[in-house]
């Protein structure tokens, strides 16, 4: 993408959606498989991705440069029956808990980096975002408590301080 397109549609990275379907992400029989482990029971699922899948409009590297396979993964994980799903995501450079309103409320935590961030990245717009950004170097923390059936998402500078925070009830 042209800088002057970048400028016209406010995104700060070089990438565009790509419509051609022949382009994926995942081969037929990764997402055979993704299918199949998503129907197994589970009571909390956190599924992982390199890049964000439910941001789209900054034009990084992310799934939504792959609208046809961002819209596929979004649909089968808001049919997973009987667990509450969370992705986790990173290579933004800088971190913010997303959520999906459209696929049941589907949360993403992004977090990334701990050796260099990106202030101009965690301005970009994001219609998702529910907590953060934070520009600092930062990881993700993970807190499940099986016994109130919750989880919670921290973000957390270098020093291992609190930048945000989500909590998420899960079901039985």
């Amino acid at each position: 993408m042209s800088k002057e397109a970048a400028k016209e549609r406010k995104v700060v990275g070089k990438y565009a959606p790509n419509s051609d379907t022949s382009v994926t992400l995942l081969g037929e029989k990764q997402w055979q498989w993704l299918e199949a482990e998503l129907k197994r029971p589970a009571e909390l699922r956190l599924v992982c991705s390199s890049t964000q899948v439910i941001p789209d409009e900054k034009g990084m590297d992310e799934w939504g440069n792959y609208p046809h396979e961002r819209a596929r993964l979004l649909q089968l994980l808001s049919t997973t029956k009987g667990s509450k799903t969370i992705l986790l995501s990173g290579n933004a450079h800088f971190t913010e808990i997303s959520e999906s309103k459209k696929f049941g409320g589907l949360l993403e935590f992004t977090s990334s980096g701990m050796t260099h961030t990106n202030p101009y990245y965690a301005q970009c717009k994001n219609s998702y975002r529910v907590a953060g950004p934070s520009d600092s170097l930062n990881f993700g923390l993970l807190e499940i408590d099986w016994e109130k059936r919750q989880i919670e998402l921290q973000a957390c500078d270098a020093k291992g301080d609190p930048l945000f925070s989500k909590q998420v009830k899960f079901l039985p």
